[in-house]
Formats: C-alpha cells, structure tokens, sequence
C-alpha cells in the first residue's frame, strides 16, 4: 500500500530498506513523496516509528511531510522537523555536556548581535569601523565550518578577522554564562556531542537507525557532521536532493556533501527522479539549457508528457518602474477577464529591496498581495519585547532578554545605572535579575534605580510563579502585569494600535500552540513553554505564506524553493543584481547564482516571463545595468523577446538580435584575439570573460564619441562620468575587440569597457 501510485523511479527509492540511498531528484519529480512513502514503508516492514528522523530545511516542508505520513499511516511519533529544530531538542537532553542547562534561551540575530557588541565592550575592542553584522558573519561562517575560536585562523589583510579572533572567545563565553545559544550553537554544540562523547553517539545512532535528509545539497560542514555521526553503525541514511537546486552556499553550504555522497557511502544505491509532474515542455527545456551551462552537477535531464504550453517569455522594459506597471496591468487584465486568479502569480526577485515598485504598482490597481516575510512578525519591537520577558521567565540567567524589558514600560532605570548594574553582577558572577533583587548593596546606584530594580525583579519572582501550564495564560499575564498593554492602549496614535493588535495576536499564536501540544504526539514536546519559545525562536520564512489565499505572492528566490504556482514572474535579471555583484570573478558563486535562476524557473507550472530594465532605482540610486548573462543562455525555440527595449524585426526578434550598439554597451561574446567581430555575432551580455567567467554591471552610454584604442594604455590615468577617475590595470584584445579592465578610485569593484566603446577621458 505505501508503494502504489508511485513510478518505477519513486517505488525503487521509496521501496528501499537498509543501507544508504541517493535520490537525486529534479524539480518536480515527487521528491516529497518519495520522502514519506518510504517513511510509510518502512513502519509498514516494522521499524518502530521512533527509530526513523526526517529532517528537512524548512517549517512548512516539514509540517507537510508530516501531514502526508499520517495520511498515510496515520499518526506516528516519527521526528520530523528541521535540523535547528532536531538539534534544539537533542541539545536540551544533553545540555550540561556543552556547559548548558536544559531551560536555555535561543537567541535570534539581533539579540545575539546585542551580545557581541557587549562581548566587544568587555574586551576593550573598538568597533565604530567594523559593523557588528560583518563580525557576526565571519564567525556564523567559521562555525558552520566546523571552526572553533582556538582554530580559527583570520585571512590575510582582513582586519575584520583579526577583531572576530579576538571577540569571539569572550562572546562563547558570555553565551554560556547567559545560559544561551545562537542559530549556529544549536548545531555546533550537537555536533561536538557527536565528537567528543562516543559512547553518548553510538547510543543515538542506534537510537536513529534511520535517518532521511531533504535537500540534502543544502547541508553545511556542521549538518554533515551531525547526520555523518548519526549514520557509522546503522548506515541507513537516505538522501534526496538535487545539485542544480544548491542556492545557499553563501550561508556556508557545501554542495560537495551531495556531488561526493558516493566516496563517503560507497555502497550506496542511486536513484533518478527525472520526471517532472510540475511544469510545461517549454518551462523545462528552457531551464535545462540554462543549467548545462554549470560544471558542478550530476548529469540528469527533466522528462515530461506535458504540452509544450506558452513560451517563456523575455520582456526588455525601459525601466524598474515601467517593469513594475507591465506586471500589474497584466496581472489585473488576467485577474478581470476572468482568465486566472490573483493566487495563480508570484513575482520573483533577488532581494527584499526589489519589492517597493512592485508593492505600489500593486495596490495602485488594489491587487491583494502577501509578501513573504515570515521573520517579520516576530522582529516587531512589541512582539520581542513580550517574547524576552517568556526567555526571562524561563531562563533567568538569560541577561539580553532582562536588559531589553527591564525598561520598558519607563521603570526610571537609566543606563549609566544599567551599566553599573552589569560591572557588579558580573565581578559577583550572578545573573541580572539576581542582580536586580540585590540592588540596594549595588554601589553608585540611585536610591530609586535601586528601587525600581527590586520591584522588578519582585514583578520577575511574580510572574515566575505562573511561569507553567498554558503560554497564552503566561502571555496575558505578561501584558497586564508588567504594564505593557496599558502603555501601548495610552498610545492614541495608529501606531500603538497596531502594536497592540500585534501582542493580541501573539496570544492567538500561544493558544495554537498550547492546543498543538495537547494533541501532539512528538518526542520532546512536554514543556509548552519551551516549546512555544523554541517554535517562535526557529520561523523560517515562509512560514506565514498562505498558499489558499486569493493573492498575488511576491517573494525572494531563495523563499520560494520548494513551492510552485501557475504563473511565475523573474524580475531584475541584470547584471549586479542576478547575477549579484559578488559573483564577478568568482566562478563557483557564479553558478550558484545560475542555480537560483533555475529554481525560479522551475517553480512556474504553466508560463514564465523573464524580464530586466535599463535603468533601475535600487537602493536608493538610479542604476543603469546590463541585462542579465543568464537571459541569453535561456534563448531558444522555447522563449520569445519582446519590449519596448526590444528590437522591432519581423520575424519576432531574437536574442542574438540584441540590444542594438546604440542603446546598450554589450561585448558581444568577446573573444580578446579577435580583430574582427563575425557579422551578426550572437549577443551574450558579457563583460570580461566568456560563459562561467565574472561578471558585473556595465553602463549605458548612447552614442558617444570615444578616444582612439591606440591612446589607451596599462597603467593609464582616465576619467568615467559616472565612476570618476581610475588607472587602467589590465587590456585585453587587440583592435576593436580590445577590453580595458580598470580600477576607479574609492571602488572595490574592477570594472570593464570595450576601449572602442568606452566614454573614458585620457588624463
């Protein structure tokens, strides 16, 4: 029964028992299903549920699987969840191992930075050069590496390293004695456990004799170590995956874990799922030209008895705001002839900041949208404020969540009375709030911050006592006893309703969860509590994504993996943008961004439209960019262009067709050797290099009178309109094709012209 309705590929890897599997599965070939009919199967052939872990990358992919099991099988104490999710409850088991205590708090970024920068203050660094966001990622990446602050070795001529070396010791440290952990400490703390305890590892291996891992192309060095030291006695490891879907790399993914899964298994089976069940024959051929383009893959190819359907269509607008207008107007003509439905669209882009123009274009035409943010509720000031005094109540020693409440509402405690508070508590070795009830012996404290102190910590002791049973209970409590529902009710302005409406939900989002844990069957979910902080802790973000609702989805690329829709929009594919500026000259991270590209392709079922503009407002500053490398390398009989920056011609104009001389500073699939360019060279938008090479924005020049290739030399002092003065570091070709790579003063960013072409000024 768990096998039917499943083809020849599916049944092959959802039929397999023991031993380590390899699915290697395209976009929309059933990998989900895959997933859990071999969960089904497996208890079918009598593994016990409780020897099965399903891990996954997301809430939702999680929330579904389970929901598909228990269809199957009904309800089983399978552990499915995330890895962070997986590591949190595993961690809390074994926390005196790692100089925790099971009730420890989990910080998110912008507390976790908060320590840092006390963690900085402590070790005497100044950091008004250095943004505390730059140093909490060299450190995020040295832990997903698997570095450790004795091991980890600062590059040369990165003075961020050299501060991160120096601060991170002192924040680890600050961390425990806060009782606490960050994203990455939830994983690097599980993997020493694995390390350095092999007697506690053998025992959870036998434990998790079977171990599923979805997209497994995304696991990072820590992740490999976790489900590597979970699979040595019972190596039942079953990974699905796909190395053309591997977008995360700039977070610390190793697509090795997938492309080299046979070295670390050699007896593992390998199974193809090539038939895709998703989208059109032309969505498909289209995307698979533009992954050949890769060279770090597994060969496969994308089957389908689909119809060929529309063709994927490449607009060349004039402008972001002219893009933005296109999309609208033909979302709402769609929407009112009746022909789709708002929930039909998603409108896909690199980054957040591309949202605005399409937001406003939107609600102009009152088009209902979601943005898919799902982080963002939970980083309201209100809701962090409510969710500190939840950390405090459960871990006193948890000091970040005691200095961001014990203000607010106003207490009458300043800080230079904050500061002195924390020098004393720490030369004693006592929390905060032990500090706090201790006040009055606290020297250079006022007599009322000394009173303030031990109220609140009185009103702490207070709300301690309700601290167990039911959260939505502990949150209103919260609300009305510390004052803060009162504040924001006095607050007349739209403003502090909205708030207040926010905290009234977050009692809503406690009820669902204590009512999910009464019905809930899973391992490790006995402590409402801590089960509400950990869940609100580790929302990924698109866990707020309704896919019933009647709206147009807006989304980044990286959220939309693993969804779908009928109609899918690209937008902003140009150069600097997709691909981002910080693949020029990095060839891996080139086609990391081409394997983005490829998962917005693929989410569409039934039609595509690709679209960039000459001249975009991003970020504050008006751009002119070139269209996007991956454009040209999506052209064929599938696609068609068309736009007002599009050549008119007939019959209809192709790629290689584009953009005229006179209106783009194109480079025309350079080759440097040539001295002549063949007649009506394909265009391939290139600004340097050919194919996997760096790339980054060029600039649009008209037609300009241009100094003489001869007159241009190394080491050349020129002028640019737009980047100011540089030096010609390198020139490239000869003749015509001759390319000047040069250096702008102030400007990390080499860029590149064809001399010809160029409008640089000798000086």
């Amino acid at each position: 029964m768990a096998l039917e309705g499943l083809n020849d590929a599916q049944r092959a890897a959802a039929g397999h028992l023991h031993g380590p599997l390899l699915v290697l599965a395209g976009p929309g070939s059933g990998k989900t299903r895959v997933v859990t009919h071999r969960i089904a199967h497996l208890i079918a052939e009598g593994v016990r549920p409780e020897e099965i872990v399903a891990l996954t990358f997301t809430n939702k992919a999680a929330d579904e699987m389970r929901r598909r099991v228990t269809a199957l099988v009904g309800p089983q104490p399978v552990e499915m969840g995330t890895f962070h999710r997986f590591a949190a409850r595993l961690l809390r088991r074994h926390a005196r191992l790692v100089g925790l205590t099971s009730d420890y708090s989990i910080l998110d970024p912008d507390d976790a930075h908060a320590v840092l920068k006390r963690a900085a203050k402590r070790s005497g660094l100044p950091m008004a050069h250095l943004p505390i966001d730059r140093i909490a990622g060299i450190i995020s990446r040295a832990k997903n590496d698997l570095r450790t602050p004795e091991s980890f070795e600062p590059r040369w001529g990165h003075p961020a390293d050299e501060v991160a070396q120096k601060v991170w010791p002192t924040y680890q440290r600050m961390m425990l004695e806060c009782n606490a952990v960050d994203f990455d400490d939830l994983l690097v703390h599980v993997a020493t456990l694995l390390v350095d305890h092999p007697d506690l590892r053998a025992s959870l291996d036998a434990r998790h004799r079977f171990v599923l891992v979805d997209e497994y192309q995304d696991t990072n060095a820590v992740q490999y170590c976790i489900v590597r030291g979970l699979s040595i006695d019972h190596p039942n490891l079953a990974v699905t995956g796909d190395p053309d879907q591997a977008i995360y790399g700039w977070r610390g993914a190793s697509i090795r874990n997938i492309l080299e899964f046979e070295r670390d298994y050699p007896s593992a089976r390998i199974v193809k799922l090539e038939h895709n069940y998703r989208s059109t024959a032309n969505i498909l051929a289209a995307a698979d030209r533009l992954i050949a383009n890769n060279t770090r893959r597994k060969a496969k190819r994308l089957v389908t008895e689909a119809e060929p359907g529309e063709k994927i269509r490449i607009v060349l607008d004039s402008t972001s705001h002219d893009e933005a207008e296109r999309i609208a107007d033909e979302i709402a003509g769609a929407v009112r002839g009746g022909r789709r439905v708002l929930r039909d669209y998603c409108i896909l882009f690199r980054t957040n900041a591309l949202s605005r123009s399409l937001e406003v274009s939107l609600r102009s035409r009152g088009l209902p949208y979601q943005l898919v943010r799902g982080l963002e509720f939970f980083k309201r000031r209100e809701i962090k404020d409510v969710l500190a005094w939840l950390r405090m109540l459960r871990n006193p020693r948890d000091d970040e969540a005691f200095l961001r409440v014990v203000n607010v509402p106003p207490r009458g405690v300043g800080k230079q009375s904050l500061d002195r508070l924390v020098e004393w508590s720490a030369e004693r070795g006592i929390s905060l709030v032990e500090g706090a009830a201790a006040a009055a012996g606290c020297p250079g404290l006022s007599k009322r911050a000394q009173g303030s102190l031990v109220n609140f910590a009185r009103l702490f002791d207070g709300l301690a006592a309700d601290a167990r049973g039911s959260v939505a209970m502990l949150v209103a409590a919260v609300l009305d006893r510390t004052g803060y529902r009162e504040m924001l009710e006095s607050d007349e302005e739209e403003e502090g309703q909205d708030r207040l409406a926010n905290v009234e939900e977050l009692i809503t989002v406690a009820r669902d969860v204590d009512e999910a844990i009464a019905e809930s069957r899973s391992p490790g979910e006995d402590d409402a509590l801590g089960a509400f902080l950990e869940r609100t802790a580790l929302v990924s973000d698109t866990d707020d994504w309704d896919a019933a609702a009647d709206r147009v989805s807006l989304m980044t690329l990286h959220a939309a993996k693993g969804l779908e829709f009928k109609v899918v929009y690209l937008v902003a594919l140009e150069e600097g943008i997709c691909p981002h500026e910080r693949s020029v000259d990095h060839p891996d991270q080139l086609e990391e961004e081409r394997r983005l590209v490829f998962v917005g392709i693929t989410r569409g079922r039934e039609e595509v439209h690709a679209s960039c503009a000459r001249i975009r407002d991003y970020r504050g500053q008006r751009r002119i960019n070139a269209p996007s490398l991956f454009l040209t390398e999506l052209v064929g009989e599938e696609t068609v262009l068309e736009g007002p920056e599009a050549p008119s011609s007939s019959p209809p104009p192709r790629l290689a067709n584009w953009p005229p001389r006179s209106g783009w500073d194109d480079t025309s699939q350079l080759d440097p050797a040539a001295e002549e360019e063949p007649a009506h060279a394909p265009v391939d938008f290139a600004d340097e290099e050919f194919a996997s090479r760096g790339r980054r924005p060029r600039a649009f020049d008209g037609d300009r009178p241009h100094a003489s290739v001869a007159a241009f030399a190394e080491g050349q002092r020129v002028r640019h309109a737009e980047y100011g003065e540089g030096v010609i570091e390198r020139i490239g070709g000869t003749g015509a094709k001759a390319i000047g790579t040069i250096h702008f003063d102030g400007d990390e960013i080499r860029r590149t012209f064809i001399l010809a072409h160029a409008p640089l000024e000798r000086l």
